[in-house]
């Protein structure tokens, strides 16, 4: 007779792979589809978008083709922006490399290797001095490189990740985790301390961001909810809900009052940032993957499944009338609610 806490060990370890063989079900889908990843630069003259085919397309600010960045053999997951210099870029793709551009002459500056799975997220510090790479389905390595040499400062077997963000000062790192959970580690602990834990989410957490102050974060996954938190108690501040699937990006605006989020239901969504208000709905013509606010907080681009963007002029958002509703999605897209642990650090796994 197979004793109780073995029974339960069995069932978390099959969970555990249904929740994984879930998440890379949906990037397939994304990947089937055309996933499209956006992101400006720090002027805010150009738009960067990551595509299925490899390539990464550089656009002017009213969305006007300039380039095209060739060099990656599959889908560009990830694109960033230094911060520091507008003319770096960095991508993170399927084919396992992060390749780092120079947008003013397009020319290719270094590739990044290392990574054993699927890569999904770059970011930069915002002093531009690190670039941190995710990479993998079941295990996420988190590689730390200096962008002085390129060289790997360091790697961290931090578990099933979906995504990562610096904090506006660079001294925290926000973490987006498939067990459900929102992680805060410090830089000054090598980023494997033990940090904060932020509770609330029921599935997969695959999106997370800051506040331009750095006094809150914000997430969103698989529970179709956005989520507030404060960063440094942990403590909840708000749940925004009407999303009725995967919400796969969320956003401060630059004046931290606003937070854009992009979901699978094919809407983006405008929230008050204080009172959680739904001020705004924009209805794409495909499910969506990315948003991004421009540096003035006056566009949002945003990233359909079809092989598009669009730009939108917030300032032509009307303040008055009925906001859209958003067609339902149909249950088959729901996700049951998995509470099984995950390799992670003890502050980052589910109860």
């Amino acid at each position: 007779m197979v004793q109780p806490n073995k029974m339960l060990s069995i069932v978390c370890r099959i969970s555990t792979i249904l929740l994984l063989l879930h998440f890379m079900m949906l990037l397939t889908f994304a990947q089937d589809v055309v996933d499209v990843r956006v992101a400006w630069s720090p002027d805010g003259s150009q738009i960067a978008s990551g595509r299925s085919d490899g390539t990464v397309q550089i656009y002017n600010a009213v969305g006007e083709s300039l380039f095209t960045l060739i060099g990656h053999t599959k889908i560009v997951n990830s694109v960033a922006w230094n911060p520091a210099d507008k003319t770096q870029l960095a991508s993170a793709s399927a084919d396992l490399t992060i390749k780092v551009w120079n947008t003013k002459d397009g020319a290719l500056v270094t590739t990044l290797t290392g990574h054993g799975d699927n890569l999904v997220w770059v970011a930069w510090s915002p002093d531009g001095t690190q670039l941190i790479s995710v990479g993998g389905i079941e295990l996420h390595e988190v590689r730390v490189w200096d962008t002085a040499t390129w060289q790997l400062e360091s790697t961290l077997i931090i578990g099933s990740i979906a995504a990562a963000s610096f904090s506006p000062d660079g001294s925290k790192l926000a973490i987006a985790a498939l067990s459900g959970v929102v992680g805060i580690v410090e830089q000054s602990e090598g980023y494997n301390g033990p940090g904060l834990r932020l509770e609330g989410h029921t599935h997969m957490v695959v999106t997370v961001g800051w506040s331009p102050d750095g006094s809150k974060v914000v997430s969103g996954g698989y529970d179709q909810t956005i989520r507030l938190w404060d960063a440094l108690t942990g403590q909840s501040l708000g749940v925004f809900t009407g999303h009725t699937d995967t919400v796969w990006q969320v956003a401060f605006s630059p004046d931290g009052n606003q937070i854009a989020s992009a979901s699978l239901d094919g809407s983006i969504r405008i929230w008050d940032s204080t009172t959680g208000e739904n001020i705004h709905i924009i209805q794409a013509d495909a499910p969506l993957t990315s948003v991004a606010w421009s540096p003035d907080g006056t566009k949002i681009a945003y990233a359909e499944t079809n092989d598009t963007f669009q730009i939108v002029d917030v300032a032509a958002f009307s303040q008055a009338g009925e906001i859209p509703t958003v067609a339902p999605v149909p249950e088959s897209t729901a996700i049951p609610p998995i509470r099984c642990p995950t390799r992670l650090p003890t502050h980052l796994q589910p109860p």
